[in-house]
């Protein structure tokens, strides 16, 4: 004890843990009152790790250099020599020769002391696992945000301080949105869980962020229950999936100009044929009135195929509503029609009471055409495409086709060809994006991958059976909506009515467009059903006859 200070002795001679005192050699020089009593004397060469373990060999554990080099190492050890668990802390201490040893701090821990350090340590390695997941992790208990992780930090822009004990839905969930959040924590709260639910979140900026959550209800450590959720910002992904549907669009209406173009053009010649007979033939008005009634039926077509292409094509929002699924089918015939060509006969079969359902009338129709286009492909030499109707009832423990679903009430869209049918070879890699058995520069692999995901997101499935020579079908599974009161659209009283119940009742109109033929036709005929009319070729000449006229 020579080689210490005296007050070590007196300070750890007091305490009932084993205490001692080793050189940089591993050589014991003190050891306490505690373990002397326990383990008896010292020789001048015993090692710390013989004294307090039993082993003749270095500790595997050992972290002698690190505490010479002045930092104090804590750790829990199982010694397998008495099948104990102790928890050690190594310390550096001065010795009086001017060097450094360490002290050792030796604790014998109880099992429910083990156990209680084992969930501590699993609940911080827990934490750390949320702290730093990359995916948002949020917390909602009693209404109120009570975990919010790293990510949910990055993604929103508010720090952890801001949000917690805050409400959610005042925070991020937008006036759109909250009916089907609410909705959605009614139905967590229950014990339920609907996986990949997805909603915009509103960021501090003001920015909305599509994030896709899966929650489930949990209980806390005092037993009380908290809503879990787990999230993935989706925006870019999609962002892209919108080009993604726009880029199919637009090589959808390159392959149909070509047709189009031909039908407009016959279309056109009829008119003009039409008008030009009017003109030579006015000594018999029956005979004009015929050519007049063929120009309209020609240019009711015309516009109908026109009308459908700038539909189909144009960009916009994602907007669902209650659809009748037969209708928006037979609204797509024709164009369909034009787009398979004459080779191919386009049937239907529509079962009258299929269910409506709840989407996007664009994304519908984006499904059809993708798949009228990939049937087209599929048979060069002519053939049959076959859209149909039907409705189905899913069951837990259904048959795998429809292996996926939620339970409920399914309308069945399959679309069928009489083409060359699908390799098995390559049948599960069709939904593929990019996938394709084109030639290069012939297909961008996206059709399929896009139904694919318009289906899925819309909480449906779809499945495809082929027989190579035989043909190919695609069954499409969409979840039924029982329509609510006064939400479907209905035709305009333009689209219903006769011109003659357009009659004017003293009202004036200005007409603004730039061509001029248009212009006088769309006058005239205002004119003939006793509107006053105001022309104007474009917008600066109508906010000036607008600024002139008073009445």
């Amino acid at each position: 004890m020579d080689r210490i200070a005296g007050f070590y002795k007196e300070i750890l001679d007091k305490l009932d843990s084993y205490c001692l005192v080793c050189d940089s050699k591993k050589r014991v020089i003190f050891a306490n009152r505690a373990l002397v009593e326990d383990r008896g004397g010292l020789r001048d060469d015993t090692t710390c790790h013989e004294l307090l373990f039993y082993i003749t060999d270095e500790c595997p554990w050992c972290q002698q250099q690190r505490v010479l080099e002045g930092r104090a190492v804590q750790r829990d050890i199982f010694n397998p020599s008495d099948t104990a668990n102790y928890s050690l802390v190594v310390i550096p201490v001065p010795l009086e020769n001017g060097t450094t040893g360490c002290l050792h701090i030796l604790n014998r821990i109880s099992e429910g002391d083990l156990e209680r350090k084992k969930a501590e340590r699993y609940a911080r390695f827990l934490e750390q696992i949320i702290e730093n997941a990359p995916i948002m992790i949020f917390g909602n208990k009693n209404g109120k945000i009570c975990l919010f992780n790293e990510e949910c930090q990055k993604v929103t822009g508010y720090s952890r301080e801001e949000v917690l004990g805050k409400d959610l839905f005042d925070l991020f969930v937008t006036e759109e949105d909250m009916p089907r959040v609410r909705q959605h924590c009614k139905l967590v709260l229950s014990g339920g869980f609907e996986p990949g639910f997805e909603f915009s979140w509103r960021t501090k900026s003001g920015q909305l962020r599509r994030i896709m959550w899966n929650c489930m209800l949990l209980e806390d450590p005092n037993g009380e229950p908290i809503v879990f959720g787990m999230g993935v910002d989706v925006t870019e992904q999609r962002r892209l999936e919108q080009q993604f549907l726009q880029a199919q669009k637009m090589e959808t209406v390159g392959r149909m100009a070509g047709g189009l173009a031909h039908d407009i053009n016959n279309f056109l010649t009829a008119v003009r044929t039409s008008a030009e007979l009017a003109l030579m033939d006015t000594s018999d008005l029956r005979n004009v009135q015929a050519n007049l009634e063929r120009i309209l039926k020609a240019v009711e077509r015309t516009s109908s195929l026109t009308r459908q292409l700038l539909t189909f094509s144009r960009k916009e929002i994602i907007r669902p509503e209650f659809l009748d699924v037969n209708e928006v089918i037979e609204g797509l015939f024709d164009m369909l029609s034009k787009l398979l060509g004459e080779d191919i006969r386009l049937e239907t079969i529509l079962r009258r009471d299929v269910g409506t359902i709840f989407a996007d009338r664009n994304q519908l129709e984006q499904i059809l055409v993708n798949l009228a286009v990939n049937a087209r492909d599929a048979m060069p030499k002519g053939g049959v495409l076959q859209i149909e109707t039907d409705m189905t009832r899913v069951e837990g423990g259904d048959f795998p086709e429809k292996i996926g679903l939620e339970s409920g009430e399914y309308v069945i869209i399959s679309v069928s060809d009489t083409g060359e049918g699908i390799d098995p070879k390559i049948i599960s890699y069709v939904f593929d994006p990019f996938f394709t058995t084109k030639p290069r520069g012939q297909g961008t692999g996206l059709g399929l991958s896009t139904v694919y995901s318009i289906v899925k997101q819309n909480g449906g499935h779809i499945s495809i059976y082929s027989e190579q020579g035989k043909g190919t079908t695609f069954k499409i599974y969409w979840p039924i909506s029982h329509e609510k009161d006064g939400q479907q659209s209905e035709a305009s009283d333009l689209e219903r009515g006769k011109l003659q119940d357009l009659a004017s009742k003293g009202e004036t109109i200005l007409v603004t467009e730039d061509d001029p033929i248009v212009l006088e036709t769309v006058s005239s005929l205002l004119e003939s059903l006793g509107y006053k009319v105001f022309r104007a070729k474009d917008a600066q000449e109508a906010i000036e006859i607008a600024k002139l006229y008073a009445g």
